[in-house]
Order: structure tokens, then C-alpha cells, then sequence
């Protein structure tokens, strides 16, 4: 449920992100292993993916 759960996640924060992302580049995002009951909510996942974002692109 949990792996299911955060592939939900990730692409609906790509889908409303997607004009921010340079386009050209394969993305490859891994998510550690959390605990099914003790996921991150859908707000830090945005939040820590679009860090990660600016920090990798310097956009």
C-alpha cells in the first residue's frame, strides 16, 4: 500500500510541477523505504522533491 501510495505522490507533484522541470533530461527518483504507517505526508514529499530539484537544476 505504502510503495503504491507514494508513486501517487510523486507523479502528482511532477504533474503540477511539470513547467518548472527542464525537459530534455530522464529523471530517476528512489525513495528510501518508510514504514506504512508512518509515511511523509504529500507536503513534505513536494516540498523535499522541489529542493531537490532546485538544488540538482539551478532552477
Amino acid at each position: 500500500m505504502g510503495r503504491n501510495r507514494v508513486k501517487r505522490i510523486v507523479r502528482e507533484i511532477y504533474r503540477t510541477q511539470k513547467d518548472k522541470i527542464p525537459t530534455g533530461y530522464d529523471y530517476f527518483i528512489i525513495v528510501n523505504r518508510f514504514d506504512s504507517y508512518k509515511l511523509p505526508s504529500f507536503d513534505d514529499y513536494k516540498k523535499d522533491l522541489l529542493k531537490l530539484f532546485q538544488k540538482v537544476l539551478h532552477i
